[in-house]
């Protein structure tokens, strides 16, 4: 099932799959589930995921990072 979303299944194989969505509740629930979360953390396009996260980091943010690494590796 998990291979259907990663990669176009074979008539034969997709045939497969939905019988068995037929007669397993659990897989059928999975397979929502997972296409949920698929529309939940979808990103519409580059442009709102720059607005969302800046371009590169503050030279304050980036001393902060490298103090902590460098504390943690003490």
């Amino acid at each position: 099932m998990s291979e259907s979303l990663e990669r176009r299944l074979s008539i034969a194989e997709h045939f497969r799959m939905r019988i068995h969505m037929i007669v397993c509740d659990w897989c059928k629930r999975y397979l929502e589930q997972i296409g949920l979360l698929q529309q939940v953390t979808q990103v519409d396009g580059a442009s709102q995921m720059t607005e969302a996260m800046p371009v590169q980091l503050s030279a304050e943010a980036r001393n902060r990072m490298i103090a902590e690494l460098t504390r943690e590796a003490d």
